[in-house]
């Protein structure tokens, strides 16, 4: 009597369906961690390894062009709240055209609070501002639960930053506005706005108006 023959169906599978079968897994898991408060609170440092490997596949850190394919499969169901793809936003003044936003992507999860720390004029409040649909970007796009963002809506909200400044007054001329009232000279005028114009890094940018400066800056 023939034995039956064993069908190694566990060999038979190949390796790229074993890695793609592996990164699923991963990213439900991850998925699921992220979008449950409690567990989330149970579990920060998981969290955040997952966080740290979903931003090297954005990246292309983990194998290159097969992490970037992964993460559009993915990305349907496995990433963020909010998805900034490839932004970037260009602005055109007197000067010339000033590149804000260069090529920004990144997720922000479900129940996840967010920093950008940067410089004044590195682009934070321009990339606030795409979020809330208050300005286009020149390209990519930003979706929020799985929308893309054309315009404003309600279910964004903003806290605006809030100047005291000129709109038709230059950077030097909103600074000297306050001396001026109290009569000084205009060599007192100068000298002590050239002093705090100075002190903040603006002394590129005297004859600029508000509308030409990024948030930090006004």
């Amino acid at each position: 009597m023939k034995k039956k023959k064993k069908v190694d169906w566990v060999g038979r599978i190949p390796n790229w369906a074993w890695l793609l079968i592996s990164l699923t897994v991963l990213m439900i898991l991850w998925y699921w961690l992220s979008v449950n408060p409690k567990t989330s609170r149970s579990f920060p440092n998981v969290v955040k390894v997952f966080g740290s490997i979903r931003t090297m596949f954005q990246r292309g850190v983990l194998f290159n062009d097969i992490g970037s394919s992964m993460i559009s499969v993915l990305s349907g169901f496995a990433l963020g709240k909010v998805r900034i793809r490839d932004v970037k936003k260009i602005f055109s003044g007197r000067s010339g055209e000033t590149v804000a936003l260069n090529g920004v992507s990144m997720d922000i999860s479900n129940n996840e609070f967010i920093c950008v720390v940067g410089p004044s004029g590195c682009g934070k409040s321009t990339t606030l501002n795409i979020i809330a649909g208050l300005i286009e970007p020149t390209n990519g796009e930003v979706i929020v639960d799985r929308k893309k963002v054309v315009g404003t809506g309600v279910e964004r909200g903003v806290v605006f930053q809030q100047y005291a400044l000129f709109p038709w007054m230059t950077v030097k001329k909103n600074v000297q506005f306050g001396l001026k009232l109290q009569k000084k000279s205009k060599e007192e005028c100068d000298e002590i706005a050239m002093k705090y114009i100075r002190m903040v890094g603006l002394e590129g940018l005297l004859d600029a108006y508000p509308k030409e400066l990024s948030g930090g800056m006004k």
